[in-house]
């Protein structure tokens, strides 16, 4: 999202709507994982859940920035890489003009030399 205001009231949104259901569920329930087992309030449960997801969301959100991090850096590579061909063609072309005026020059150099030897 793009909209930080946004943003926050859906984060504010999900907090009320998880500390609601927190409060109005305090009974006890068993969990078990393979041989561990415990009792705990449910709201401890449902603050798990939800922080898990947050986790879990925040890694999802983090991974696809970073591989539009990574496209962008490629693209920045060729982009450079246009640049520096650029650059060389530019000076390649700078080096042709000179020496095509310096071709014109020495033509009329030579031309200005034949009209004055003429001359004497």
């Amino acid at each position: 999202m793009r909209n930080p205001n946004l943003t926050l009231g859906l984060i504010v949104l999900l907090l009320a709507v998880a500390a609601t259901t927190w409060v109005q569920n305090t009974q006890s329930v068993d969990f078990q994982f393979m041989t561990f087992s415990v009792q705990l309030p449910s709201s401890v449960l449902y603050i798990l859940q939800f922080v898990l997801g947050a986790v879990a969301a925040e890694r999802a959100i983090f991974f696809l920035n970073r591989k539009k991090q990574v496209k962008s850096g490629k693209i920045q590579v060729e982009w450079q890489k246009q640049d520096e061909k650029l650059i060389k063609e530019i000076t390649s072309d700078k080096e042709k003009q000179l020496e095509a005026k310096i071709a014109t020059l020495e033509a009329a150099l030579k031309q200005a030399l034949k009209k004055k030897e003429p001359s004497k």
